[in-house]
């Protein structure tokens, strides 16, 4: 990436910053605070070394200060400890603030990021989730974000501090001595050649190293969310050795990048190292000479120290702290930069209540411009309607429920609702009008009120307790040692399938929806649970338009009007008493179904 890309994500990344500015500049005055302490510490030994440790002043056993006037040796020493233990106090209370402050922004820009992340994720194609790893996606939102903490402590302590400490420790060894001070900075060009000649191994190697955790979380998030699967198939062992690789990929890469580094570090004080034995010996002959003081030489030690070691954490502290910052500020705003789904792009007006009529208009939908899974779909829905959604798999019909719901935007073609184009409307306000009900019953962690509760957080629990009666769950809520108040854990661990799908039902009729979608409602039910469950549905669907798609077909009989889509056009449409008596695919499918499962006589008593 160019210089320049470099810039521009650094500024991005100092908006969040500013956002805190009091904060920051709080944390700044005592980062010079501290510093200033430190420029006066070396002052004052060679102060001690010039003044009070003289051969004049300990044979008359007293010493002339400034502004004092003639005292003791004694209490000259007393004074000078007094002056030096409230310098130190000062610093260490600097010190100590400089971090809480740092710590407070450092936090609140964590924040602020972590959440940006998040709220532009919820924004996203529905098609990103499809192709991106779960995994990857949390190492960005956790140890990505992490990265840019460090670098706003470690750039703030190990940087900006240390760089304006080097500024004003410079001129003041200036003023000691100039041409030991020349022969001083001749290391600074070679720390930064070999800071430049580096920079690119190591960002390589920390872009790497990112990767490799992203893969890890993966990895690690399909093993923790499949273990009853590992443990079926009995690949316990197995997928331990496989998790080992995962484990050692990521090791290697952390080894490379701590030798990227810590050479850089090496080299940097091998170089600190010859200078500062340098000054010994060069302003000890210059002590020699008189040409310095012996305080003066001790000041100078000094300063230089607290100039090469800031050196040395500007090129270790800029090398580890940016270049991993960097990484992870291309890695986070790539995800900030992506484009939000269409359906976020324009916000129309507020969707009012509906009836729940819906047409599609020669409606073509692919996730790929050249393999159109749906083709030139044509269908009219009236408002109460129930209608079914029937085909063998990847024929469409779960890809054409996504289109109603505005997941996807069909390449050519519209869908309207109640006569007007969906895409006009602010598509939140949209999907509050409708209830999906998923195959797969996803629940949250936390208690079952709050899982019903989800769609709609201000229903009472009169309206809990009856949309959870409607999808035949009370019964079984009832014997459980807290009731509505259990706790399910993650996913609906604790239930079964169909006392989770029965919970699933349950959260969608709260909602009190004008449409409801349901993709195979009843697929985790036993017969009597989905006979119950679609009898007590009746009573729902009535003045509400429903939407099921199913492979059961036991589950769409009572359907006004069944579509049976194949390959991505509906190639039948009718009920389920005219779709059996034509030669066709739907019944096809039924004979499947019955005949194969229930013979003959009870095939013929469904047809």
């Amino acid at each position: 990436m160019k210089e320049s890309k470099f810039k521009t994500l650094y500024l991005r990344w100092f908006r969040y910053v500013w956002k805190h500015k009091f904060i920051l500049f709080a944390s700044l005055f005592f980062i010079f605070l501290a510093m200033g302490v430190d420029v006066l510490l070396p002052k004052t030994f060679g102060f001690v070394v010039d003044r009070i440790l003289t051969k004049d002043a300990i044979s008359a056993k007293e010493v002339f200060l400034p502004f004092i006037g003639k005292i003791s040796i004694v209490s000259g020493f007393m004074l000078m400890f007094g002056v030096l233990v409230i310098l130190l106090f000062f610093r260490s209370i600097s010190l100590y603030l400089r971090s809480v402050l740092l710590g407070l922004i450092g936090e609140k820009v964590h924040l602020d990021i972590r959440q940006a992340l998040f709220d532009h994720l919820q924004r996203l194609p529905v098609s990103y989730f499809d192709r991106t790893y779960t995994g990857k996606i949390m190492a960005r939102i956790t140890t990505d974000t992490d990265a840019l903490w460090h670098m706003l402590n470690g750039g703030m302590i190990g940087v900006f501090a240390p760089l304006v400490t080097v500024i004003v420790v410079i001129i003041i060894l200036f003023r000691i001595n100039v041409w030991l001070t020349i022969f001083s900075l001749a290391v600074l060009p070679l720390s930064a050649w070999l800071f430049w000649t580096t920079r690119k191994k190591q960002r390589l190697s920390s872009k790497a190293q990112r990767e490799a955790v992203a893969e890890l979380y993966s990895k690690l998030q399909e093993r923790i969310s499949g273990v009853r699967t590992i443990r079926i198939f009995g690949r316990e062992k197995l997928e331990s050795k496989i998790f080992m690789k995962e484990l050692q990929k990521l090791f290697h890469k952390n080894i490379i990048l701590i030798k990227a580094f810590s050479s850089l570090g090496a080299r940097v004080q091998i170089l600190m190292g010859i200078a500062t034995t340098s000054i010994l010996c060069f302003g000890g002959i210059a002590v020699s000479k008189g040409i310095l003081t012996l305080g003066g030489l001790i000041q100078f030690y000094l300063y230089a120290g607290m100039l090469f070691m800031p050196v040395a954490s500007l090129t270790e502290t800029s090398t580890r702290v940016f270049t991993e910052g960097e990484v992870a500020m291309k890695r986070i705003f790539e995800v900030l930069d992506m484009p939000v789904a269409q359906e976020f792009k324009v916000q129309g007006p507020l969707c009012p209540k509906l009836k729940g009529a819906i047409e599609l208009r020669d409606v073509s939908f692919g996730y790929t411009s050249d393999n159109f899974i749906l083709k030139n779909i044509n269908i009219k829905i009236k408002a109460g309607e129930t209608i079914a959604f029937v085909g063998p798999s990847g024929a469409g019909k779960t890809t054409l429920i996504n289109l109603i719901c505005r997941f996807y935007e069909p390449q050519k073609g519209s869908i309207l609702v109640d006569g007007k184009d969906i895409r006009e409307w602010n598509v939140e306000s949209y999907r509050r009008q409708i209830s999906y009900v998923l195959q797969e019953s996803f629940l949250f962690s936390g208690t079952i009120l709050e899982n019903v509760r989800f769609g709609k957080p201000d229903a009472s629990f009169k309206e809990i307790k009856h949309a959870c009666s409607l999808a035949n769950a009370d019964e079984f809520i009832r014997t459980l040692p807290k009731g509505y108040n259990t706790e399910i854990g993650e996913r609906g661990v604790n239930l079964s399938g169909g006392q989770k799908q029965k919970i699933n039902i349950a959260r969608a009729l709260v909602v009190n929806p004008s449409i409801i979608i349901m993709d195979e409602p009843t697929s985790a039910l036993d017969a009597e649970s989905e006979s119950v469950l679609l009898e007590a549905l009746k009573k729902v669907f009535k003045n509400k338009t429903c939407l099921i798609v199913a492979h059961r077909l036991s589950t769409v009989m009572n359907a006004d009007k069944i579509f049976v889509l194949n390959r991505g056009r509906i190639i039948q449409v009718g009920s389920h008493r005219e779709l059996i008596k034509k030669k066709g695919l739907y019944q096809e499918l039924c004979k499947k179904q019955f005949h194969g499962m229930i013979g003959v006589s009870s095939y013929n008593r469904w047809s």
